[in-house]
């Protein structure tokens, strides 16, 4: 049971510093006011020229800058 203790040991101290609880996976991070692991937005999913809508990663528009003057 020493393996028990020291886990809780191990969270606790994680959480006094502003940590999670556990080691967050992949698609989540952690919420240091909670100390739990919350989900991302697309689980992280989307590409760098992508933003995620309603759960679906889709192409950022492209950039239309208007030179009339």
């Amino acid at each position: 049971m020493q393996s028990v203790g020291q886990g809780v040991g191990m969270a606790a101290a994680s959480r006094m510093l502003g940590g999670c609880i556990a080691s967050c996976l992949p698609g989540t991070t952690c919420n240091p006011q909670t100390g739990l692991c919350d989900t991302l937005p697309c689980r992280g999913q989307c590409a760098a020229n992508e933003i995620c809508e309603n759960d679906r990663c889709v192409p950022l528009a492209p950039l239309i800058i208007d030179q009339r003057r």
